[in-house]
């Protein structure tokens, strides 16, 4: 009888703990907790200029581009800029491998990290993030990775 009492016990304690794992968010660790990359959204744009370490390869009034990679693979990345703050920014990655490919991996590393989409179809996934949100396209030649408030 005493040991049926500490079974119980035990398979309790174990569904409880189970319970509140499954209710633990896991914390957003993409961007060290920035919105993308080395800023947030609002930011100046002097402020990633002066924080971003990647090679810069385009640098406009609304946009700067750099040269970095993304979730294993080689990407331009661009921080876009409205009225001089950040606004968005996306990754286009380049790989030897297909698009289809490349859609299909980002999707399973994102998914790991943010859950089930929000939307998706033929070509195109959408991630709820904090206050944003990620859009993963294979519509154009590369993938593309946005993300935005």
């Amino acid at each position: 009888m005493r040991c049926k009492k500490i079974i119980t016990v035990i398979s309790l304690v174990s569904l409880m703990s189970m319970l509140f794992l499954v209710g633990c968010k896991k914390e957003d660790t993409l961007f060290n907790g920035n919105d993308f990359r080395v800023g947030n959204w609002g930011d100046p744009l002097y402020l990633i200029e002066k924080n971003e370490g990647a090679m810069i390869t385009l640098e406009g009034d609304s946009r700067l581009v750099y040269w970095d990679s993304f979730l294993g693979y080689d990407a331009n990345v661009s921080y876009i800029f409205y009225e001089e703050k950040l606004s968005n920014g996306y990754f286009e990655l380049e790989s030897s491998q297909s698009t289809d490919i490349v859609y299909a991996n980002v999707n399973i590393k994102l998914g790991e990290m943010y859950g089930k989409p929000i939307a998706e179809d033929e070509n195109s996934t959408k991630y709820k993030r904090g206050n944003g949100y990620i859009y993963v396209s294979k519509a154009g030649l590369n993938c593309t990775v946005l993300m935005g408030q």
